[in-house]
């Protein structure tokens, strides 16, 4: 291996460090949501529905996502920077109807 890259102009170690760092194991943070609604039984919720509105308020704005990385099994990787939480919800049911389609 080692005697391809450098046959090809390219010395293992730059391939190696460029492999790792391309290619490291995902790096997912547990998030906690301060001020979150408790879960609803089924009841409330279907109630919620019907009387719910598509307002968002100015605190859930407030918070931002920096980076999301996605890569799928077929190759495709998904990135955006800077999600509020209105627009994480949006990125979230866009992806749910690419996923069922």
């Amino acid at each position: 291996v080692n005697q391809f890259f450098e046959s090809n102009g390219v010395p293992y170690h730059v391939f190696e460090k460029w492999y790792k760092k391309k290619y490291q194991s995902p790096n997912v943070v547990e998030c906690v949501v301060k001020g979150a609604p408790e879960a609803p039984n089924v009841n409330q919720a279907n109630a919620k529905q019907v009387t719910s509105t598509a307002s968002v308020s100015p605190v859930e704005d407030a918070v931002v996502v920096k980076y999301v990385n996605i890569g799928l099994s077929n190759g495709m990787k998904i990135e955006h920077h800077n999600l509020s939480y209105s627009s994480l919800q949006s990125f979230i049911s866009k992806l749910q109807a690419l996923c069922l389609a």
